[in-house]
């Protein structure tokens, strides 16, 4: 773990002490929901061959990724009436499939009598460590509801195992022959932006129902992450 993981981690820990000293001011909450992290930054090269053949090559930046689960834990401080100091760790994790709308299409021809596709989805395994600190600000409240908006400071490292490259040979009807993956971990981190807005409710005098809407914007890669899920806050 990185020390700039480590020292937002440092800084849960100090909110938490700090808020502490507060009379019901501070709330502990638990999330999970599902969530989506695209590896703009990760790339995969292909090689297409016909009986030997150079035929095509491509090499691009993977812009697919899947839906998988996520859990954060997190920490509340309500600085004033409206404005919270929330920081937060958040993991999400998954396996799935890469792509699986990538094709090739070989049309009829005097060698290829009948249309031919080629389709290679691959394995992909994703996990994101995330750490960061977020204030919110309460928007509006309505029928005991309030309505919050938020933005901060994160920072993530990621690990990746997906297909980064394939060579594939075509016989001269068109038809696969060989097909050779290769198949890579990428392990990354970096400074993310995250925006929120979340909903709240009281269900008794400590406990609250949330539900959080969050995106996460690097300035240093192009990748981008989502989460949306259900939490239950406890306040002491």
């Amino acid at each position: 773990m990185s020390k700039s993981v480590v020292s937002l981690l440092f800084l849960l820990l100090i909110s938490a002490y700090v808020s502490g000293q507060t009379d019901n001011r501070l709330s502990v909450e638990v999330q999970g929901g599902i969530g989506s992290y695209t590896t703009f930054s990760d790339f995969q090269e292909i090689v297409y061959t016909i009986e030997g053949q150079n035929y095509n090559r491509s090499n691009g930046n993977v812009t697919e990724s899947d839906i998988v689960p996520y859990l954060s834990l997190g920490l509340n401080y309500q600085l004033t009436e409206r404005l919270q100091l929330a920081p937060f760790v958040h993991y999400l994790f998954g396996k799935g499939t890469l792509y699986e709308n990538d094709f090739v299409i070989f049309g009829v021809s005097d060698v290829n009598p009948v249309e031919q596709i080629f389709e290679a989805p691959a394995d992909n395994e994703i996990e994101v460590l995330t750490a960061g600190v977020n204030v919110r600000y309460r928007l509006i409240s309505l029928v005991g509801s309030h309505l919050y908006f938020g933005t901060g400071l994160a920072y993530a490292t990621r690990s990746h195992f997906y297909r980064h490259e394939m060579d594939v040979d075509f016989g001269a009807d068109r038809i696969a022959q060989s097909v050779d993956e290769r198949f890579t971990t990428e392990k990354k981190s970096a400074v993310f932006i995250p925006v929120s807005a979340g909903l709240e409710r009281a269900v008794s005098d400590r406990l609250t129902l949330t539900l959080n809407v969050q995106g996460f914007i690097s300035p240093e890669t192009e990748d981008r992450a989502w989460s949306a899920g259900l939490g239950l806050r406890y306040g002491w």
